[in-house]
């Protein structure tokens, strides 16, 4: 869905590199960019999708402390959306084993990292937000702009 959102924003770069527009200003871009960002959060009242989610905590030495994968399937509804748990996987360390893990509940969930894993999972995908998606996620709608300053650094021509 990342993937599908970031096509939306990067559409209308696309065009000003293509040379359609070359002389746009910072807030003509910026206009745009919002615009599209606004069609894609009004086009995911009308899908059904699936948000996956992959998380790894590690130790200071790099090892994994922590995995967890979750899929949910995310349904729009009149007040927002209605997420249901499909797949929960994972497996963390124990006193130097590997402990795997299929479903609810999950193991040991008030540890250090099994914590952190939830409070950042809901973090990313529960910010009251209409469809499901945490709002910090794309900062560039037109009501998120109203809170930045654009400015245009200089331009530059690429050619393939």
């Amino acid at each position: 869905m990342l993937r599908l959102l970031c096509l939306f924003l990067l559409g209308p770069l696309s065009a000003l590199a293509a040379g359609d527009n070359p002389s746009l200003s910072a807030e003509e871009i910026m206009a745009r960019v919002a615009a599209n960002q606004n069609r894609a959060e009004k086009l995911r009242d009308f899908y059904i999708y699936q948000q996956h989610i992959h998380i790894v905590t590690r130790k200071t030495n790099g090892n994994a402390a922590r995995e967890e994968t979750t899929d949910y399937q995310v349904t729009p509804t009149p007040e927002g959306t209605q997420k249901d748990l499909k797949h929960l996987e994972g497996r963390y360390w124990r006193k130097g084993k590997c402990l795997e893990f299929r479903g609810e509940p999950r193991p040991a969930p008030d540890s250090l990292d099994g914590d952190l894993i939830n409070d950042l999972r809901d973090d990313l995908t529960n910010d009251h937000s209409k469809d499901g998606l945490g709002r910090d996620l794309f900062p560039l709608t037109s009501e998120e702009q109203k809170k930045y300053r654009f400015e245009l650094a200089g331009e530059d021509t690429v050619h393939e």
